[in-house]
């Protein structure tokens, strides 16, 4: 949820309470500055999991463990990681890829197929990277090893409106 309050300056701005709804796109400076900042929120939100890394450069570490080159291309087709779209380029969320084989987790896909057709990438990646009150506080990302089923059922709940 998001509300408004007025800053010093008597501008209008946005606070974070739990996971915000899914974005509108607006147009101009100001969504730029929004999706700024939102890239930032997911920065800090993912840095305990690994941070964010470019396409490229899980290709590389892909086709180091002999991997096809399009497996990544394949994944992110096909919903089974998180990703999103960020100053022309592909940027994933590192906590996702299991170690030492480094595949995707069954458990973000199983979350990734609950958003399917309500949640766009960005959206996604911002839900997992967000803390939440069902959670205890933590972001999905950091509560999803220890606890997937409750992060299903925290993402189900998002995704039909439901404040936990």
């Amino acid at each position: 949820m998001r509300t408004m309050r007025q800053d010093s300056r008597d501008r209008p701005t946005e606070r974070l309470i739990e996971c915000p709804p899914p974005r509108t796109h607006g147009v101009g400076r100001r969504r730029h500055m929004a999706l700024d900042e939102e890239f930032l929120s997911m920065l800090r939100g993912f840095r305990p999991g690994g941070g964010l890394a470019r396409s490229g450069e899980l290709t590389s570490i892909l086709a180091g463990r002999s991997a096809h080159i399009g497996t990544l291309a394949r994944w992110i087709v096909q919903g089974e990681v998180i990703h999103l779209d960020w100053q022309h380029d592909t940027w994933l969320p590192v906590f996702q890829f299991g170690r030492p084989e480094f595949a995707p987790s069954a458990a973000v896909k199983r979350v990734l197929d609950e958003f399917r057709g309500v949640l766009d990438p960005w959206d996604s990646a911002y839900w997992f990277a967000s803390p939440s009150a069902a959670l205890g506080g933590r972001t999905p990302a950091q509560a999803l090893e220890a606890d997937a089923e409750l992060v299903f059922e925290a993402a189900r709940l998002y995704r039909y409106g439901v404040d936990a």
